[in-house]
């Protein structure tokens, strides 16, 4: 189809998506005659989470909860007439209300994979679904979410009247309620969008799987958090060194080890809370950083609160080798550590991309991660501390790691500009948009 008065709506709960994803997306499928829309939908139950700011670097951002008709998601889609939706997070009990409402309207929708995409059964203790809601949720819980949950509803018997009593779709509520880790990870196929894009086979095989898309409709366009990735093994690690070292502070000549952080503790994760979490670093810092030339920069997520840190970096001694970076290039930080250390991050993924030692941390928790590399064969293991202390012993006589036969298979392939925006093309010039030719407004 040709590419005039195209119009992509992003649809996302969280408030960085702007920063981490639309911007990079934007940027893939280019400008041009295509104007792009943000919905952020966090808002809706809590309207301190707001993005104040209505466009941003000439692409208009909208909190749900700004549209007169809140609770009607058909009129909000016939007001805005979009060509395409991209839902982030279909596990989202809005965004699953969004890709129905796309579905009854004829309006085009791509699932776009942005994380892990985990299931029951990735671990063996199967504890991303045994999680049942307690009575602390019901009285504390529901409220922050209710909002979302009369849109759910509301949209299903907008759809259809007797939705609720067709194809046990009111299991699929009724999981959300009992049992989210399942809703969330397991109960997937209550609605599908026209196409997912994905990062690898492993992903594709999980969509096909829990989701129930057909083959066809799943496309592996690799993963595009890391685009610039293999880029950096063309570049000397020298000159990326010392420009990292001298922007830090630190030593040319020293070790690092990366800490690549998660907002555990915003995720309620109670291993991971202030106290033990540094209690974590300090060990580090007594058992490998102390003496010699060590230092551990810990990348942190964007959602986590530098203020847990607060123990480490009030104290002159264990600060004066232990840095926290929140922004910066990733990349570069990879490409010159010694170790790379964390615990399911899909950023972990970078690191083993660029050939570095990968370890897991796994003596924090007894829980087991959603993810778990080192199970995968993709990744060591950190069974208490001193593992790390032998690990970093031993770097002066190892070599770069190489990459283990079957790694792909979770990675993916290189992510191809070209074929993300030909599969977004492609499935833009199937049939019409039937809002525009309707001429339905609100």
């Amino acid at each position: 189809m040709e590419n005039k008065n195209i119009k992509i709506i992003f649809l996302d709960d969280w408030s960085q998506s702007f920063e981490h994803i639309v911007k990079k997306l934007v940027n893939i499928l280019g400008t041009g005659d295509i104007t792009y829309k943000l919905i952020h939908l966090d808002s809706i139950n809590n309207k301190d989470k707001a993005i104040t700011r209505n466009n941003i670097n000439g692409i208009e951002v909208r909190d749900m909860y700004t549209y007169s008709k809140m609770y009607n998601i058909l009129k909000a889609l016939k007001l805005e007439k979009p060509d395409l939706v991209f839902v982030f997070d279909k596990g989202s009990l809005t965004q699953r209300a969004f890709v129905h409402a796309c579905r009854k309207l004829n309006v085009k929708c791509i699932q776009l994979q942005h994380g892990l995409l985990v299931t029951s059964e990735d671990n063996d203790k199967l504890t991303t679904s045994d999680k049942k809601r307690g009575m602390d949720f019901y009285f504390h819980s529901l409220a922050k979410v209710i909002i979302s949950v009369i849109i759910y509803i509301k949209t299903c018997l907008r759809v259809d009247p007797l939705f609720f009593f067709k194809d046990n779709r009111a299991n699929y509520l009724i999981s959300f309620f009992t049992n989210y880790k399942s809703f969330f990870h397991d109960k997937r196929n209550d609605v599908l969008c026209d196409e997912v894009f994905c990062f690898s086979e492993k992903d594709r095989n999980t969509l096909i799987k829990c989701d129930t898309y057909s083959p066809e409709a799943v496309k592996v366009v690799g993963n595009y958090f890391m685009e610039d990735v293999l880029t950096y093994l063309d570049r000397p690690v020298e000159s990326i060194k010392k420009d990292f070292c001298r922007e830090n502070s630190l030593p040319e000549d020293c070790e690092i080890i990366t800490l690549v952080s998660q907002a555990l503790a915003e995720d309620n994760w109670e291993d991971f809370k202030e106290q033990k979490i540094c209690k974590f670093l300090e060990d580090v810092y007594y058992t490998s950083l102390k003496h010699g030339n060590r230092y551990l920069i810990v990348k942190l997520h964007p959602r986590e609160n530098l203020q847990k840190y607060s123990r480490i970096f009030s104290n002159k001694e264990t600060c004066s080798r232990i840095r926290f970076i929140k922004e910066g290039d990733m990349n570069a930080l990879m490409r010159i550590s010694d170790v790379v250390i964390g615990f399911f991050s899909a950023a972990l993924m970078n690191a083993m991309i660029l050939n570095k030692p990968v370890y897991v941390v796994k003596w924090l928790t007894n829980q087991e991660y959603p993810l778990d590399y080192a199970k995968l064969n993709m990744a060591g293991e950190l069974k208490s501390i001193t593992d790390l202390e032998e690990i970093m012993d031993k770097l002066q006589t190892q070599t770069e790691k190489t990459q283990d036969n079957g790694i792909d298979f979770y990675i993916g392939p290189p992510f191809s500009r070209n074929k993300f925006r030909k599969e977004v093309l492609e499935l833009l010039s199937r049939g019409e948009n039937m809002l525009k030719t309707s001429g339905n407004a609100v």
